[in-house]
């Protein structure tokens, strides 16, 4: 099966049992939150880190645990003083976005609509008068999301630029629930606790971070079984608590359907991170080490060194000369069929032919695979993501990422 999608949200388009490809989008750290910025910092990545906070051109080197701390408790200080010395720059290195959401027939305005950027950290609620803004929004491409009880989840890709401020009017559509106005109250029926499984097994995962993954709030969940598929819907947002990598997912969960004879399937989603409370040191540096393993020797840490050609120095081992980076010409004529892309979009995306079966081996995991079904033609964003889920087909390690197995945008910087 593979999961990814056209744009940015998470899509899952199964073609054959077990294949997995992850598409997202990417965020930047940014200092308006003390606290969360050195926990960015020292916790959100698995390794020293060079970074580059905001001042100027200098680079900081941390590599020990007494230096780092004062090395941040100077820049931090000194960042602080900057925006607030100088409110403009601050301004200007950054976009912003901002709105009203109302309701598409009535033109009632919603308070505490859900919106966020989906795969990232950052998110906020409507106020009573249904605006919302989101501050302090790094330049990039991002997939926004606006979710509320009882209507269409609204998505659009919007690509902000430095000192960009985007206004924008959204209207929600009421939703028709495809399961029909159709309660489970009391105790579980037997069928609904089957399906539930099957459900999790297949969207939460089945590797050892799913031992530690839960949903929350799974009543919300409503299923039905037809043409030997289960279709699933979720009446709300579903709480998903990830115990093994210290976070909580918010996941508007668009739409699910599996086939239980072929083990195929498609579902979209739109997850929102939110870094759980380690409690301890103990249990923060677990977090830590889980994310990493998590994330190195993934689809996205192998794409992100593919782009920038740097899968030696990452230390995959694989068959080069079977993944052909394409030419400027090349990439203008495999992306006629997709029509329409933003100029930014566009200009972001890198293409690969893929020759023939791709055994890629990393340091001691299992081995994935890229395995050539007809002429593959991807291309890659400046993010590490698959423009197209359908463009390849996984093996072996890739194969098996699920929900259980996602860190937030933010972890790849």
């Amino acid at each position: 099966m593979i999961f990814g999608a056209l744009g940015s949200p998470y899509q899952f388009y199964a073609v054959f049992t077990e294949q997995l490809v992850i598409n997202s989008s990417n965020h930047y750290l940014t200092v308006n939150k003390k606290e969360g910025w050195i926990q960015e910092l020292l916790s959100e990545s698995g390794e020293p880190m060079t970074k580059e906070p905001f001042i100027g051109t200098s680079h900081l080197i941390f590599s020990h645990s007494y230096l780092r701390r004062a090395i941040i408790a100077i820049v931090l200080f000194s960042c602080l003083s900057l925006f607030k010395a100088n409110p403009l720059w601050a301004q200007h290195d950054v976009a912003r976005l901002s709105g009203i959401i109302k309701d598409a027939k009535t033109g009632e305005r919603l308070p505490a609509a859900n919106v966020f950027l989906s795969g990232t950290k950052r998110g906020t609620s409507s106020d009573k008068d249904g605006k919302f803004y989101l501050q302090t929004i790094p330049s990039g491409t991002y997939n926004l999301v606006v979710s509320f009880v009882g209507y269409q989840p609204w998505t659009r890709t919007i690509h902000l630029s430095a000192g960009d401020h985007q206004q924008l009017n959204i209207r929600l559509q009421p939703r028709q629930y495809m399961l029909g106005d159709v309660s489970v109250t009391g105790k579980r029926p037997k069928e609904w606790k089957r399906n539930l499984r099957q459900f999790n097994e297949i969207f939460i995962g089945s590797g050892p971070n799913a031992e530690l993954t839960w949903i929350q709030n799974p009543e919300i969940l409503h299923f039905k079984t037809e043409d030997n598929q289960l279709i699933a819907e979720a009446r709300g947002t579903l709480d998903i608590e990830n115990r093994a990598l210290g976070y909580k997912l918010h996941v508007v969960l668009k739409n699910f359907r599996w086939s239980q004879i072929n083990d195929t399937g498609i579902y979209t989603f739109y997850p929102r991170f939110e870094r759980l409370d380690p409690q301890t040191p103990e249990i923060a540096r677990k977090w830590k080490l889980r994310r990493r393993h998590t994330f190195e020797g993934s689809l996205h840490h192998f794409l992100l060194a593919l782009r920038h050609g740097q899968t030696n120095r990452k230390g995959y081992v694989f068959k080069r000369s079977l993944i052909k980076r394409l030419s400027k010409g090349e990439e203008h004529m495999a992306l006629l069929p997709y029509g329409r892309l933003s100029p930014e979009y566009r200009e972001s995306l890198v293409g690969f032919e893929l020759k023939g079966d791709v055994k890629v081996n990393y340091k001691h995991y299992p081995p994935s695979y890229l395995l050539k079904r007809r002429g593959e033609i991807f291309f890659v964003d400046s993010y590490g993501n698959l423009m197209d889920p359908r463009a390849v087909t996984l093996a072996g390690r890739w194969a098996r990422e699920r929900v259980s197995d996602l860190v937030p945008y933010e972890f790849r910087r």
